[in-house]
């Protein structure tokens, strides 16, 4: 169901009965097991572009499958990675932290990446394949809330830290003065 029009799916900016912002809306779960195998090697390529300093704490925002996180987690042995997304969702990032041997170095917020504590300090905050779910329809003040969401990124992490984002938007989705 979810890719039978791809290319309209692009067009549109989602695939129909994503629930782009529901809240642990079941498909959410669904999706990030299917995607993870998907961006596995992403991930690790994303990882290998952090330097030195190795990053102590690592914030992967709308975390779903945790892989990017988990990915700074095995290339930094004493990496504590953070994964925020829905209640429902975080739940799987924390079973593949679990598969990969880190649930020691792995912990979760539950709740919306607009609106929860983040907590501070984070040596990389990471916002891989997000903002795109998030659209004018959808969000009130779409490129403001887009803009405050990356500025919060970019304050949260520790004077030597970086926020980081991969992401794929159409043009006409771009927010630009």
């Amino acid at each position: 169901m979810m890719f039978q029009d791809p290319a309209g799916a692009v067009r549109r900016g989602g695939a129909p009965g994503l629930a782009n912002v529901a809240p642990d809306n079941p498909i959410w779960i669904r999706f990030a097991r299917a995607m993870g195998p998907f961006m596995a090697l992403d991930a690790k390529l994303v990882a290998e572009r952090a330097s030195d300093p190795p990053p102590r704490r690592v914030l992967d925002i709308a975390a779903s499958h945790g892989l990017f996180g988990i990915a700074f987690g095995q290339r930094f042995p004493k990496c504590h990675i953070t994964g925020l997304d829905w209640g429902a969702v975080v739940t799987v990032a924390s079973e593949n932290a679990a598969a990969a041997g880190m649930a020691h170095r792995y912990d979760t917020i539950a709740g919306s990446a607009f609106e929860v504590d983040w907590g501070k300090n984070y040596d990389w905050v990471l916002l891989p394949n997000f903002l795109h779910h998030f659209d004018r329809r959808h969000v009130p003040n779409y490129c403001v809330a887009r803009e405050r969401l990356w500025r919060r990124a970019v304050g949260s992490p520790s004077s030597n830290g970086s926020p980081m984002t991969i992401e794929f938007l159409h043009q006409s989705r771009r927010c630009s003065r």
